[in-house]
C-alpha cells in the first residue's frame, strides 16, 4: 500500500512530538535529581521547549502527584523561571481541569508580583477551590500583595472579602501583615457569615490578645460556623483572659463550639481551676457528641492524674450530674487512695454515682472490694445490681486459689 505524502508528514510529526515528549520527561527526571549549576542548565533546556516544557512540569505536579520533596523542586522550577513563566501558565489555565488550573495558580505564586493581576482575578472565580488556591498564592507573594488585599477586604464581592482574609492570615510575615488588622476588625461586622468567619480566623493568626478580644462577641453570633471559628481562635490563646467566655461556650448548641471551648479550658502549664472542673463535669454528663466527649475525657482524666482531690471533692457535690460524672472519671483509672471515698459513694442517692463507684472498686480488683460489691446486690436499681454482678466476677478472677 502506497502512503501519501500527507500521511507520511503526519506520521513524522507524531513521531517527532513523541520524541520531544520523551526528551522533556528525561530532562525533568534529571532536574529532580540535580543541584546547583547542573540543575540550572537542565532548567534552561526544559524552558527552551516553551509551553510544552511547562505543560510537562504542570502535569507532573497535578496528575502524577510525586513525593512532596519533588513537588517543592518542581514548584521551584517556576520560581527560578520568574516572569518568563507567566505566558505559558496563562495558556495552560484555559482548561476545565481543576487540578491543572490550581497547579498553575500555585505556580503563579512562585514567579513573583507580576502574577498579582491574574491571581486577584482568580479569587473571584465561581469555583471555591480555585479561589482558595489563588488566596494561598497571593499569601506567598507577601508584602507586594498586602495593600491590594487590604482593599480586597472591602470589595463589593463577598468572595473577594473572604479570600483576601485567607491570604492575609496565611502570610509568612505576620508582623508585616498586621497592617490589615483594622480592616479585619471592621469585617467582623460584615453581613456575610463567611466573611466574619475568615476575618476571625485571620485575626487569630496575626493579632495579639488585646486585638483578639474583639472576637469575643462572636461567640454569640447567629451563625454556628462563626461561633465555632471564634471559639477555636480563643482556645488557642496562651492567656487566662478568655477562660470565662469559653466556659459559657460549653453550653452552645453547636458541638464544634463546645469542642473548641473544652480544648481551650486546659492549659498544660497550669492546673485547671476547680470551678472549671465542675463545669466540665456537668458538660460531660450531658454531652452526646463523641468528639466533644473524648476531649472532655482528656481534660478530666488529666485533672484526675494531676489533682485528684478536685474530683474526690466533687463526689460530695450537691449536683447529681457532677457527682455522677466525677465517679465516671474516677472509674476510668481508680487509685488505691480513693478506696474509702468510693465505698462512701455506694450510699449515694443517685444510682449513677453508685454504679460508677462500684465499677471503680471492681477495677481495683482487690479482695477489699468483695464485701462492698456483695452489699450492692441488694440495691433497688437494676443497673447497679448488674454492675455488682460484673464487679464480683472481676474480683473473683483475681482471688488466688487456695491449695
Amino acid at each position: 500500500m502506497k502512503i501519501s505524502p500527507m500521511m507520511a508528514s503526519r506520521h513524522q510529526k507524531s513521531s517527532n512530538n513523541q520524541s520531544q515528549a520523551n526528551e522533556i520527561d528525561q530532562l525533568i527526571e534529571q532536574y529532580l535529581t540535580s543541584k546547583g549549576e547542573n540543575q540550572k542548565a537542565i532548567h534552561e533546556k526544559i524552558e527552551a521547549f516553551g509551553v510544552d516544557g511547562v505543560q510537562k512540569i504542570v502535569n507532573k505536579i497535578a496528575l502524577e502527584s510525586p513525593h512532596q520533596y519533588y513537588r517543592h523542586q518542581l514548584y521551584q522550577f517556576f520560581e527560578n523561571g520568574g516572569e518568563k513563566m507567566l505566558a505559558p501558565l496563562l495558556m495552560m489555565m484555559n482548561t476545565d481541569n481543576r487540578g491543572i488550573r490550581t497547579t498553575c495558580i500555585e505556580a503563579l505564586g512562585e514567579i513573583g508580583p507580576v502574577s498579582m493581576p491574574v491571581l486577584f482575578q482568580q479569587i473571584k472565580d465561581d469555583d471555591k477551590i480555585v479561589r482558595r488556591h489563588a488566596a494561598w498564592s497571593l499569601a506567598r507573594l507577601g508584602e507586594p500583595a498586602l495593600d491590594q488585599l487590604i482593599k480586597g477586604l472591602s470589595d463589593r464581592s463577598s468572595k473577594v472579602r473572604v479570600e483576601s482574609a485567607v491570604a492575609i492570615g496565611n502570610m509568612d510575615d505576620a508582623k508585616m501583615a498586621r497592617r490589615a488588622i483594622p480592616a479585619l476588625i471592621a469585617n467582623l461586622q460584615d453581613k456575610n457569615g463567611q466573611v466574619r468567619k475568615q476575618a476571625i480566623w485571620a485575626l487569630g493568626e496575626i493579632g495579639n490578645p488585646e486585638e483578639i478580644e474583639a472576637i469575643i462577641p462572636y461567640l454569640n453570633d447567629n451563625i454556628a460556623i462563626v461561633r465555632a471559628s471564634a471559639a477555636e481562635v480563643l482556645s488557642k490563646q496562651e492567656t487566662e483572659r478568655f477562660r470565662e467566655v469559653l466556659i459559657a461556650a460549653l453550653q452552645d448548641s453547636n458541638w464544634k463550639v463546645r469542642y473548641h471551648a473544652t480544648n481551650g479550658l486546659w492549659t498544660r502549664d497550669k492546673a485547671i481551676d476547680p470551678d472549671d472542673v465542675l463545669k466540665l463535669l456537668k458538660a460531660l454528663w450531658h454531652e452526646e457528641q463523641r468528639k466533644v466527649v473524648e476531649m472532655l475525657f482528656w481534660c478530666l482524666d488529666k485533672t484526675w492524674e494531676d489533682t485528684p482531690e478536685i474530683l474526690l471533692d466533687a463526689l460530695h457535690h450537691e449536683d447529681d450530674d457532677i457527682r455522677a460524672a466525677s465517679a465516671l472519671i474516677i472509674s476510668r483509672d481508680p487509685r488505691s487512695e480513693c478506696f474509702d471515698a468510693l465505698v462512701d459513694a455506694l450510699d449515694d442517692s443517685n444510682h449513677n454515682v453508685r454504679k460508677f463507684a462500684l465499677r471503680a472498686l471492681a477495677r481495683k480488683k482487690g479482695i477489699q472490694a468483695l464485701k462492698p460489691a456483695v452489699k450492692m446486690l441488694r440495691d433497688d436499681d437494676e443497673e447497679v445490681v448488674e454492675e455488682a454482678i460484673n464487679a464480683l466476677e472481676q474480683i473473683a478472677q483475681n482471688i488466688p486459689d487456695r491449695d
